[in-house]
């Protein structure tokens, strides 16, 4: 029962996150900044034991969708495509935090943060980010390099102030 209700919570709280960042579109190339789900989804993968992950992923990603669907109305290729994009990179950097940096979830040490900010912030976001904004290029007539930018600074600032509380909790 521990599992289901981890899952039922990361979710719930995934939802609330990706549902409420529809309400930030700062930018001309409707591409929100504020998307606080990366860090929920990363701190769930932290604090899920890897053998639940088969269940876990699935689940985030149906969120993705329904909230991608009946909230943020965009396109149909986005919706197949960004949540994809999402869980292969909070999947990456939650494998990258494990194999090159055996953390304290607490991130109560400088060396910690940074390892966050390194292995879940900046390397898989500027790796996944090519592929969001090309999506974002296709779906909004954003600029590739513009979607790109947004990407990696929605995305490390989000792994950054939301990963560490959910992990926490």
């Amino acid at each position: 029962m521990g599992i289901t209700l981890t899952i039922i919570r990361y979710c719930s709280l995934y939802t609330l996150c990706a549902a409420g960042a529809f309400l930030f579109f700062p930018t001309s190339q409707n591409i929100p900044i504020v998307w606080p789900a990366t860090g929920v989804f990363l701190a769930a993968l932290l604090a899920t034991p890897r053998r639940h992950w088969w269940i876990l992923v699935p689940a985030i990603v149906a969120c993705d969708v329904v909230v991608l669907t009946l909230i943020g109305r965009i396109p149909a290729l986005a919706v197949a495509i960004f949540p994809l994009i999402s869980s292969g990179q909070a999947i990456v950097a939650a494998l990258l935090i494990q194999r090159f940096h055996r953390l304290d979830l607490r991130f109560e040490r400088l060396h910690d943060v940074m390892a966050l900010l390194l292995w879940g912030g900046i390397l898989p976001a500027a790796v996944f980010g090519v592929p969001a904004s090309m999506v974002a290029s296709n779906s909004f007539n954003a600029l590739p390099y513009d979607g790109w930018i947004w990407w990696l600074i929605g995305n490390c600032l989000q792994v950054m102030t939301v990963t560490r509380p959910c992990c926490c909790c």
